[in-house]
C-alpha cells in the first residue's frame, strides 16, 4: 500500500494496537471526502483486500456500486464532517 506522506508502518511499531486503529481511522479528525455510505463502501473494500490508493481509484470503485453520487453529493467535491465518537474521545483523554 502506498501512503504518500503517511507513516503507518512506523506508527504501528511504536503505539498500542488500539491507538493505532483509532489513528488509522480518525487521523484526519472529522474531515471526510465521502458520505457515510461512500466511506463505508471504501472501508469494506480495503478490509477485504481491495487496494484503493488514490482519489481516482476511489471514484472508480464507488461507480461500480452506483455510489459515486450519494443523495446528490459527488464523492470528494468538499470536506464533509463526521464527529469523533465519544468512545474515541474518552479513550484518548484517558491516555
Amino acid at each position: 500500500m502506498l501512503g504518500f506522506g503517511q507513516i503507518r508502518d512506523e506508527v504501528r511499531e511504536i503505539i498500542p494496537a488500539r491507538l493505532y486503529e483509532i489513528w488509522k481511522r480518525w487521523h484526519l479528525n472529522d474531515m471526510r471526502a465521502g458520505t457515510f455510505v461512500q466511506e463505508e463502501i471504501l472501508r469494506q473494500a480495503k478490509a477485504s483486500g481491495v487496494e484503493i490508493n488514490d482519489y481516482d481509484e476511489a471514484c472508480n470503485y464507488l461507480q461500480r456500486f452506483d455510489a459515486y453520487v450519494d443523495e446528490g453529493y459527488k464523492y470528494g467535491t468538499r470536506w464533509l464532517k463526521e464527529e469523533l465518537p465519544q468512545e474515541v474521545i474518552d479513550y484518548i483523554c484517558c491516555l
